[in-house]
């Protein structure tokens, strides 16, 4: 599968976010993920359904003619064969997300977020100025999460700018372009917010975090 962010663009994107924290006390990790949760459960759940729920016609009688044939002898085949096919179809990207529900999904990649605002130490900051940029690329979510005094210097609204400049950028351009564009709001915000003085440090990596 093609990378959600390719390896050549990955060096401009980190000198943005390097050239970003030059102008700010604040620090900016970012995070991409190819997904949040496998949803195998999913696809199982919506097989076993299938599976067993297509032999009823037959059952019920609900079919006659040519095709009225008594179900018993072949009622197990058809719901394993249906179990398969489903499950086979269901590891394939575009048939796993129609399956699952977009709130769960949401649900999924959110709670996915705040577990690496954790795990990359963003809240581990000396001013606790972190700020982290978290990308989902199987349920396309994007979300900006900030630690206590980035949240009180700029506003939600200020925030969304960040990630509607993503979105619409990933729909015309791209994945690269929609990072680097979210990269530049967050860097006049947080410039403008938490301007940097001479003895910041930089405290965590700039570096573009892939899982």
């Amino acid at each position: 599968m093609k990378p959600f962010i390719d390896p050549d663009d990955q060096a401009r994107i980190e000198a943005a976010i390097h050239a970003a924290e030059s102008r700010t006390r604040a620090e900016l990790v970012a995070v991409v993920a190819e997904r949040s949760d496998n949803y195998r459960y999913i696809v199982i759940a919506w097989a076993a359904v299938i599976g067993l729920a297509l032999p009823f016609p037959w059952s019920l009688g609900l079919i006659t003619g040519p095709w009225s044939i008594p179900p018993g002898m072949w009622v197990h085949g058809v719901s394993l064969a249906a179990f398969l096919a489903i499950l086979a179809l269901g590891q394939l990207d575009p048939i796993k997300r129609l399956l699952t529900p977009k709130r769960l999904m949401h649900r999924r990649a959110s709670r996915f977020a705040r577990a690496q605002f954790y795990a990359q130490r963003v809240r581990m900051t000396r001013e606790r100025a972190g700020v982290l940029l978290f990308i989902s690329a199987f349920e396309r979510h994007v979300e900006i999460i900030a630690d206590e005094n980035a949240a009180k210097a700029v506003t939600d609204a200020q925030w969304n700018l960040a990630v509607e400049a993503f979105v619409a950028t990933l729909q015309a351009s791209g994945p690269a372009e929609a990072m680097a564009a979210a990269v530049a709001i967050l860097d006049k915000t947080l410039s403008e917010a938490l301007p940097g003085g001479g003895s910041d440090t930089n405290e965590l990596p700039n570096r573009l975090i892939i899982l």
